[in-house]
């Protein structure tokens, strides 16, 4: 039941990240990518085979209603975390970033803060990337590069670790899919992931 309780605290992470606006400042060296910062902006982009992949958020038409940007969850006792950014390709096509990171211990969302300036490289393995296409109902797995989680804070310090509050997570991405003709470069992150106490 304690996990349960978990995992559905991870899960509204992407809720609530969802629920705040995005805010969308060019890259001046690319205007059609968002800008790296790390102040919470809710915007995530990357260049899929040099084409824009971009944040947007992804209607649900089996549910009628639009997911998150983000997703966080928590699997095994903290043995598996899956980070998950949607986005549109071309701004037509539905494309879902996964990635699957193993053996971090983060078993709460306030654990988050452990990934802070951690380079994970993605072996296609134990640490993966995966994209799904939704448009096209195909999934590529085994996706190898690296996710670097350049700053991982607090947002609001004055808010104690056993209260409400969120956390800010910002980094860099990029894989390349062996077997298929995907690379994805210049990937970047800039969320504020809300949570409440589990206790």
């Amino acid at each position: 039941m304690t996990k349960l309780i978990k995992i559905s605290a991870l899960f509204c992470i992407a809720i609530l990240a969802g629920c705040q606006d995005s805010v969308f400042i060019p890259d001046p060296l690319d205007p059609r990518l968002v800008k790296y910062t790390e102040d919470g902006n809710n915007a995530s982009a990357a260049l899929i085979n040099g084409d824009i992949w971009s944040t947007d958020d992804y209607y649900n038409y089996d549910y009628n209603f639009y997911e998150s940007d983000i997703d966080v969850v928590s699997y095994d006792d903290a043995d598996s975390l899956i980070i998950t950014f949607y986005g549109l390709l071309d701004e037509r096509e539905d494309l879902l970033l996964h990635f699957s990171l193993k053996d971090f211990g983060i078993d709460e969302a306030r654990e988050l803060v452990k990934l802070d300036e951690q380079k994970i490289q993605l072996d296609g393995a134990q640490n993966t990337a995966i994209m799904e296409s939704l448009l096209f109902d195909e999934t590529y797995a085994g996706g190898v590069g690296q996710i670097y989680f350049k700053s991982v804070k607090r947002a609001d310090v004055s808010v104690s670790l056993f209260e409400e509050g969120s956390v800010i997570i910002s980094g860099t991405f990029s894989f390349t899919i062996p077997g298929e003709n995907i690379e994805v470069t210049y990937g970047r992150f800039d969320y504020e992931v809300s949570f409440v106490n589990n206790y």
